[in-house]
């Protein structure tokens, strides 16, 4: 008898238990891993984060804060025509859906969202060796996302990446990626022996062109670095017309001649080689053709040409007005076949712009890409590539016995009032700055 009764006590609390368990399972979350119909969680064409169902009715969905939901939480919503929708939400939020007894997990929100992503409009697709550049990036998100944008670098044998800064380490291709979620942009790009990296300083040593060094394949490709650059600081801006001349000056790796004009094309029909209007750099024979009138046999830049002004023969390059209007005319703007300046009978560098004294008050307003003007030797002009905090970094193409080539001449706040007579401001003629840099 006593061997009945515990038996029968032993069956009851196995009982007990049971119900036990059954009710606190029917009480807590029951999260099934495999839903056994076809269920789907997606952002739609309304930015809406939609769940689909095929299988039966009687289907409901909750959106919880919690990782932990309970079948008799308050906040499910019966699916309709097999969809349901929920606005984007900031924060992370779980997703459940409740059928009969069970509760399977659907997913979270986390990833859905309305994303704009884009690599911001730098396109700059060549690099010296040693030369640095940060592509950076546009992202807007709606919604809830812990994900970061991702950068993958095809070929790290000629650039190295790291979060999108780029440094060239030897001549070749190669492409870079950013990606976010199921977005992504790439950049090609091709580092080039053809320039170098922009020293701090402009570097005084350097040799100067030889006749004949390039190439019609490396001119074209010269051109179109340069192109690409002007491109990249914005065409038709300020910063266009600074970064021609610093290409000219800082990323080719010769010095380029001072030369003698012959004389202007508006003025007596000749073209002076040594001031040749062209789109790009005049180094190869093929740029022959852009002349519109010559006075002698042309020669390009770095060679040979007879100059009538001095009598004598010289190496062809730019003289002074003669590099500024290149400049302004590759970064997208024609002033025209025009000289330094106060020529009382044609327009000159000196008109197209605001012409102020050099002073205090003048140097804490003058930008870089506005002029320099003084009255050497009938006028000498130069245009300001940099500036820090007590210099001025000016390129110009000087006639000094000492230099005679286009230099870049570094000048602080006391130094420029003694070399240069005017400023001239070119905010009206250039009217927008584009990506303009103080620095290279």
């Amino acid at each position: 008898m006593k061997n009945k009764n515990n038996f029968l006590i032993l069956i009851s609390t196995i009982c007990i238990i049971a119900i036990g368990i059954i009710i606190f399972a029917y009480n807590t979350n029951i999260t099934n891993t495999k839903i056994p119909y076809e269920i789907n969680i997606f952002l739609n064409d309304d930015d809406l984060i939609e769940i689909t169902y095929k299988g039966p009715s009687d289907v409901y969905v909750i959106e919880s804060d919690h990782l932990n939901v309970d079948l008799n939480d308050e906040g499910f919503q019966k699916i309709n025509d097999h969809s349901i929708t929920f606005t984007l939400k900031d924060n992370l939020k779980y997703y459940y859906l409740k059928y009969r007894n069970n509760l399977y997990e659907v997913g979270t929100n986390e990833d859905l969202c309305a994303v704009d992503f884009k690599i911001n409009n730098h396109n700059l697709h060549y690099l010296a060796i040693g030369e640095e550049y940060t592509y950076t990036y546009q992202l807007n998100v709606k919604g809830y996302t812990n994900k970061k944008v991702e950068w993958v670098n095809d070929n790290p044998d000629i650039i190295s990446l790291n979060d999108g800064k780029v440094i060239a380490k030897k001549v070749g291709k190669a492409k870079l990626t950013a990606y976010f979620l199921n977005h992504y942009a790439s950049r090609e790009l091709i580092v080039s022996d053809l320039i170098i990296k922009a020293p701090k300083e402009f570097d005084d040593n350097k040799e100067m062109l030889p006749c004949g060094k390039y190439s019609e394949e490396e001119n074209n490709l010269l051109d179109e670095i340069l192109a690409n650059r002007i491109e990249d600081a914005t065409y038709q801006s300020r910063a266009a017309v600074v970064e021609a001349a610093r290409f000219l000056t800082l990323n080719f790796p010769y010095k380029i001649n001072y030369f003698y004009e012959w004389g202007r094309q508006d003025l007596d029909s000749i073209d002076g080689e040594g001031r040749y209007y062209l789109k790009g750099l005049y180094l190869d024979e093929s740029r022959y053709d852009f002349l519109k009138g010559s006075n002698t046999k042309p020669q390009t830049w770095g060679c040979l040409l007879y100059s009538e002004n001095i009598k004598a023969v010289d190496y062809n390059g730019l003289d002074c007005s003669g590099f500024v209007t290149w400049a302004i005319y590759n970064g997208g703007f024609d002033c025209g076949d025009i000289g330094a300046g106060f020529s009382k009978s044609t327009k000159s560098l000196t008109d197209i712009g605001e012409l102020k004294r050099v002073d205090d008050k003048t140097i804490k307003d003058v930008k870089v890409g506005d002029l320099v003007h003084s009255d050497y030797t009938g006028g000498h002009i130069g245009i300001i590539i940099g500036k820090d905090e007590n210099n001025f970094y000016i390129s110009e193409a000087t006639p000094k016995d000492d230099i005679s080539a286009l230099v870049v001449t570094k000048l602080n706040h006391e130094e420029i009032k003694k070399v240069w007579d005017e400023f001239i401001f070119m905010d009206t003629y250039y009217l927008n700055d584009g990506n303009l840099t103080n620095m290279w």
